[in-house]
């Protein structure tokens, strides 16, 4: 695996996803906690998690704050045929993909989730899971825009992508 793993804080999703990104990259990192505190998270009754879909909290102020040398650009794609393309074409850059994760999972499970896409084989997409005992999963293209398209562009649904720009 590309990729070291690293277990999730509750809610940070999104910080845990960076970290393993920074670090594989060898970019010193904050906890999970001071990330997604700079993300906005929140865990109250009407919403749990970072708030990465508003401006003063979005991914590209917390890179350009930090002086991170990585770039950010976020995708909405729900088309088969372009998805596929996309993942082929990023897959050696860093990509986290955000879904309703009930959807994904076929489970009663509500919010959104991010993770991030180890490598595409076929049909077949491999998520870095550190949840799980094997560390992955393993989900059909055709079932994460299902999911992609359940948790929709509004609350930043899609994919992620982050490129070395030294």
């Amino acid at each position: 695996m590309r990729y070291k793993l690293i277990r999730q804080e509750p809610y940070c999703c999104v910080p845990r996803c960076l970290q393993m990104i920074f670090d594989r990259r060898h970019i010193s990192f904050e906890s999970q906690i001071e990330i997604a505190k700079e993300l906005g998270l929140r865990n109250d009754k009407e919403y749990k998690g970072t708030q990465v879909n508003k401006e003063e909290y979005s991914i590209t102020n917390y890179l350009k704050k930090h002086k991170i040398p990585l770039s950010f650009k976020y995708f909405f794609i729900t088309d088969y045929n372009e998805a596929k393309h996309f993942l082929n074409k990023y897959i050696e850059d860093d990509i986290i993909v955000c879904y309703k994760r009930g959807v994904m999972f076929d489970k009663k499970m509500e919010g959104g989730h991010a993770t991030l896409i180890e490598k595409v084989e076929g049909n077949s997409i491999i998520l870095i899971y550190p949840e799980d005992e094997k560390g992955y999963r393993e989900v059909t293209l055709e079932k994460m825009l299902e999911a992609i398209k359940c948790h929709s562009k509004e609350n930043m649904a899609g994919f992620w992508l982050f490129q070395d720009i030294r």
